[in-house]
Order: structure tokens, then C-alpha cells, then sequence
């Protein structure tokens, strides 16, 4: 399985990214590098690390379950360990590098981005 990179940018410089997973994995890993991840590379995207990115489950009725994120703030090898993001939860996350995420419920959207949108907190 290779690697799901998330590598977007708008034309105005900001990151924002809605997506799903496709490839559902119930187990952490315990590797970073693991093929299993979406990765959303913002320190290449954007030439640098973000100061603060959202990232948000994006549950729905339909399709609803657990979304685990990993963060970098130094470089692509190294990272936190998971944190659950829970059904229609927002995290935020400070001086971020990259981000990587992994669900058990494939089709789970999820949204990662510097917007502070209304209901963001």
C-alpha cells in the first residue's frame, strides 16, 4: 500500500484540505512512516512549518467513527502519538509540520485546516 500524501494549497497560500479516509486501519501501527497514514504535508506546501492548523472529524449520520492523528512539528520522521479525534471534534494544533491521520470507518471525512471557521474553536 503506498503512502496517501494530502499535498494541497489554495492559490492565496492558505492550507485547507476536506477529505476522507479510503483506506481504513483499526490498529495503530506504532510507526510513523507507515503506509496506512494520510499525510498532509504543510511544512513542503506551504515552505514552512504553520503556525496553527485545525484538523476536524467531519463525522456524519451516515458514516460516523474515530479519527487518529499523529503531529510533526520537526520533520517528517518524527511524531506524537495518536490522539483520537472523536465524532464531530476539533483539535488544534500548534507549529505543525506535518500530519498524519488513520481511521477504523472508511469514508470518514475530515477537514484539516488554518481556517478559524465560525464554529471553531
Amino acid at each position: 500500500m503506498d503512502k496517501k500524501f494530502r499535498d494541497y494549497k489554495t492559490d492565496t497560500g492558505y492550507y485547507d484540505v476536506a477529505d476522507t479516509i479510503t483506506n481504513a486501519t483499526a490498529n495503530d501501527p506504532n510507526d510513523y512512516n507507515s503506509a496506512v497514514y494520510d499525510v498532509h504535508s504543510i511544512h513542503n506546501e506551504l515552505g514552512k512549518n504553520d503556525d496553527v492548523i485545525y484538523v476536524v472529524n467531519d463525522s456524519t449520520q451516515q458514516v460516523t467513527g474515530t479519527l487518529y492523528c499523529v503531529v510533526s512539528h520537526v520533520g517528517s520522521n518524527h511524531g506524537s502519538r495518536e490522539t483520537p479525534i472523536y465524532a464531530n471534534e476539533i483539535k488544534k494544533y500548534k507549529n505543525v509540520y506535518e500530519i498524519k491521520l488513520r481511521s477504523p470507518t472508511q469514508n470518514l471525512a475530515y477537514r484539516v485546516t488554518e481556517y478559524k471557521i465560525g464554529y471553531l474553536r
